[in-house]
């Protein structure tokens, strides 16, 4: 039994990094993509808002 988790343990090591680094990259382009998105939002709410009062006014 101990022979057979040696030999698994160096295929397994590689590829949790590496995947780890891909999770984190997807994470990291999600969350700046989250934070443009609700930017131009809130931009666009805002020249709506703006808008909305020259019109009443």
């Amino acid at each position: 039994m101990m022979t057979r988790i040696q030999e698994t343990d160096p295929v397994h090591f590689p590829t949790q990094p590496n995947e780890n680094n891909g999770e984190k990259r997807r994470a990291g382009k999600g969350i700046v993509l989250a934070v443009v998105g609700i930017g131009i939002m809130a931009f666009v709410i805002y020249m709506a808002a703006i808008l909305i009062a020259t019109v009443q006014s």
